[in-house]
């Protein structure tokens, strides 16, 4: 007798009520938190996980090892006060964490200042001191964690709050908490703040294991600054009001670095092509609004709806009365504009809101490809009226350009406008009061009035780029060499940073979020958010991992830190499988998912707690199995062919002068190359200074992407109708549209997918034991997931993209999937076990001849079944 476990995921959506979350057809399946039992869905075996010592991790040719074995990490992410569980919680989380073949967790704000329980004591007013019971439970945990075979990825800056006993300047509470960590990149006392936190951390001795953290062999890594960077904070516009002393500190070293490039003002004027020209005539119609909106066009877009009065002192009013989503949406501009090349042109305007808002200025073609013509600045309404003021060179000739104001379509949203004027002519580049031989060249705001010349933008970006370089070796060496660590050492990720600034580490990170939760109105308004309702598997050309593919650096191992496809989307259960099959065929070295939990009540919910809590989410768990296994085995091979793009430094800096901004300081999308590529070779970033890439096809309209091992294929035969395939020998996978159709994935194995409401679902099979599904001995593992919410979740509108508030309670619901499941004669007959929700046998099997299928789904109320093969 052969036994085979055999995991077929089936992710589907019934005809369930879209908005009132009817329960009908569902069945309750909650996993428990604490589930360590030995079974078919347990993989240490497999795997020998837990079954010998860690070996220290390194970095070498282009991919991580543990000792001398290849080592590719499939792991979660612990967010705040879940890093610090109780003994009996820890003890059960490590276990149920191994057993699904998860071998690393990513620490994620240890130094939080939300949260049940802090490392930090932040309420003590002296934010040097620590709690010894957050301590004491974190030893105790990631002794548990090195027990089971899991290895820790250590992040040192994240959440922490500055200014209070740790020598930095209290005006730095004045920043956003993210701006106010990017302030590190040039004020020396904060970062000896981070040095002295980094230290304690690394150097404490873990009572449990006899090892400092950063001496520990199950350290894989230790990350210094999450999703940060000196280019991206101001991208973003959060230094436009640096506070003293921050900011006297970086105009001081912006006029030394200025001074070693020039000898004088003159000479930075000469670079930088300053200009001074008089004010020529107005371009704009009815610019002082006298009558009303009239010349001026409101645009509406998807639904959207508002309306624009004027007022007798001539300013306009814009109320938004029924939002979209995209900003787009709502827009008030004027077109018909003619703007010449090379010439000077200054727009003024005064504007304010009725709350605090951000919006997009711009002067651009009104007309396809709508694009930018010299000038687009993002905008920080207050309530109080402001005057704005820029300056630009207009970078093509156009007779239909049109100047306006966008992202305007935000929920309640009331905007003024009042004396708009685009004129010729203005000043730009050093001004009167700005000289080298005073240092006093300000520096420039990111959406404020300082006129920039193309020269002044590339030294101003070249000096952030400098500064940030510096920052990041002297914090890698400062881990390396001052604390001896040995594990490798990760900067933060590239979008946030670049390519070639985070290649002086030993590996690259990156992060993605497929359809992250939008809040149109207050950010992380709980009430009102959108997740959109959209499988991956419908739209190849908008996935998000052939960007992340174009993130990799060439001769570094590559990781994604945080990964998600977040709740309530109905689709969410394809992530870990469609993140595991492209990393496998890209061959990257880490992965992990975002998050299995951010406190002790979400860890032990019994149900979806929120956006991103997946250690109970019933769909996302039960593929995990099935995922580790396609990962870490390298069930799909690598991609035979590389491609790559070149990105010498002065090629880098070149594209962020021209499209970076915050969140994607370099525009991936600026490379020249179809980015879909990667779905059917490998492709990487060529960093070398005379890099020159391959050749490449241009980006057009496909509909099909075939790997060049015939390993992994996605089909889009029609808009919305995706198919992601995977024909390995010992994994099986189908993400897509395909209900009623057999669909042929190699090896004598055919699957069936049902009639659902969406005709969409996936099928993934994973062989335990064996080479192939064609030859025995064999063993695999089955899992069957369709729609699934929370008892008395409630569903805001019928498209499923909101539930506010009302997550529901416990216990999660999930749809049992029908689906029929057929294997070659040869594989002889077979017997089907339908599983419970911590993995073990809950029925009598379900048998079926040689050649014939096997039929899943009702009345089976469980995710997960166990097959054994009978010769």
């Amino acid at each position: 007798m052969k036994r085979l476990l055999l995991t077929v995921t089936a992710l589907a959506l019934t005809g369930l009520s879209a908005v009132c979350g009817d329960e009908a057809g569902l069945v309750p399946f909650a996993p428990p938190w604490d589930d360590g039992a030995a079974g078919p869905t347990d993989l240490r075996p497999l795997l020998a996980q837990g079954a010998a010592p860690l070996a220290p991790v390194r970095a070498r040719d282009g991919h991580l090892y543990a000792g001398d074995a290849r080592l590719r990490l499939f792991g979660v992410n612990l967010t705040a006060s879940a890093c610090f569980p109780d003994r009996a919680t820890a003890d059960g989380m490590a276990a149920r964490l191994a057993k699904f073949g998860l071998n690393g967790v990513r620490l994620h704000f240890l130094d939080s200042t939300w949260g049940e329980a802090r490392l930090i004591d932040y309420a003590s007013g002296d934010w040097t001191r620590w709690n010894a019971d957050t301590q004491a439970r974190l030893d105790y945990f990631l002794a548990q964690l090195k027990r089971q075979g899991v290895y820790w990825n250590v992040n040192l800056l994240v959440g922490r709050a500055f200014g209070k006993g740790d020598g930095v300047d209290p005006a730095i509470a004045k920043l956003d908490w993210k701006a106010a960590h990017a302030v590190g990149f040039f004020h020396a006392p904060h970062l000896e703040a981070q040095k002295a936190y980094a230290r304690r951390l690394l150097t404490h001795v873990n009572p449990h294991t006899g090892l400092a953290l950063g001496q520990d062999p199950a350290l894989a890594m230790v990350e210094i600054n999450n999703e940060n960077g000196l280019l991206h904070t101001w991208f973003s516009g959060d230094f436009d009001a640096l506070p003293e002393p921050f900011a006297a500190d970086l105009k001081r070293q912006w006029n030394a670095w200025l001074s070693k490039r020039y000898p004088d003002t003159a000479a930075l004027a000469a670079a930088w092509g300053a200009r001074r020209e008089p004010p020529g005539a107005e371009l704009l119609r009815n610019a002082a609004f006298a009558d009303n909106a009239k010349g001026w066009n409101v645009e509406q877009h998807r639904g959207a709806r508002a309306v624009c009065t004027g007022a007798a002192d001539g300013e306009v009013t814009l109320r938004v009365e029924h939002p979209a989503d995209g900003g787009w949406a709502v827009q008030l501009n004027q077109p018909g504009l003619t703007v010449r090349k090379g010439a000077l042109y200054t727009v003024r305007f005064r504007a304010a809101a009725d709350a605090p808002r951000r919006i997009t200025a711009t002067v651009m073609q009104a007309h396809d490809p709508w694009l930018s013509l010299g000038w687009q600045t993002r905008l920080e309404l207050k309530p109080e009226w402001q005057t704005f003021a820029f300056t630009f060179t207009a970078d093509a000739d156009d007779t239909n350009a049109r100047f306006g104001f966008n992202d305007l379509a935000q929920a309640g949203a009331a905007f003024r406008f009042a004396e708009v004027s685009f004129r010729p002519g203005g000043t730009i580049g050093p001004q009167e009061d700005e000289t080298l031989e005073t240092a006093s060249v300000r520096c420039p705001l990111s959406a404020g009035p300082r006129p920039l010349t193309p020269g002044g933008r590339r030294d101003w970006l070249r000096f952030l780029w400098e500064t940030e370089r510096a920052h990041w070796e002297t914090m890698r060496r400062f881990v390396a060499e001052d604390l001896s660590v040995s594990a490798p050492v990760v900067g933060t990720i590239v979008a946030t940073s670049t390519p070639n600034l985070m290649a002086s580490f030993d590996l690259v990170d990156t992060h993605a979020y497929w359809q992250h939760p939008h809040f149109p109105g207050r950010h992380w308004d709980q009430d009102n958010w959108i997740v959109k309702s959209l499988s991956m598997a419908d739209h190849p050309q908008d996935a998000t991992l052939s960007r992340l593919a174009w993130q990799r650096v060439l001769g570094k191992p590559h990781m994604v830190s945080e990964y998600n496809h977040p709740a309530p989307n109905p689709y969410a259960g394809e992530g870990p499988l469609m993140l595991a099959a492209v990393a496998a065929l890209q061959d990257w070295d880490a992965l992990f998912y975002y998050t299995w939990s951010h406190e002790e009540a979400k860890t032990k919910a019994g149900r979806i707690p929120h956006f991103f809590d997946v250690g109970q989410h019933p769909t996302i768990v039960a593929n995990l199995p099935a995922a580790a296994l396609l990962f870490r085995r390298g069930d799909v091979a690598a991609a035979r062919t590389l491609v790559t793009a070149a990105l010498p430094p002065e090629t880098e800096l070149a594209r962020i002068a021209e499209r970076g901004r915050a969140w994607s300081v370099l525009d991936f999308g600026s490379l020249g190359v179809d980015l879909t590529q990667a779905f059917e070779r490998r492709v990487g970033l060529d960093l070398r200074p005379a890099a020159v890439p391959a050749p490449t096809p241009a980006a057009a309209a496909r509909s099909e992407w075939q790997a060049d091992t015939g390993e992994l294929a996605w089909r889009l035969p029609e808009k919305g109708q995706g198919l992601f395939e995977v024909r390995a020998p010992r994994s099986k996978l189908l993400v897509g549209r395909a209900a009623g159709r057999t669909v042929d994935l190699g090896h004598g194995v055919r699957v069936t997918p049902g009639q659902t409401s969406l005709g969409w679902c996936t099928l993934a099979l994973s062989l335990l034991e064996g080479e192939s599904f064609e030859r025995a001995p064999r063993r695999a593992l089955l899992t069957a997931t369709a729609y699934t919410q929370n008892t008395g979740m409630v569903w805001k509108d019928a498209a499923r993209t909101s539930v506010g508030t009302k997550w529901g309670t416990a216990p999660s619901l999930v749809e049992p999937v029908p689906a029929t499941v057929a294997f070659a004669p040869a594989a002889g007959a077979v017997r089907l076990y339908p599983l419970d929700a911590r993995g073990q046998r809950s029925g009598p099997a379900v048998e079926a001849a040689a050649g014939a299928s096997l039929t899943l789904g009702p009345p089976h109320r469980t995710l997960w079944y166990e097959v054994e093969f009978v010769r």
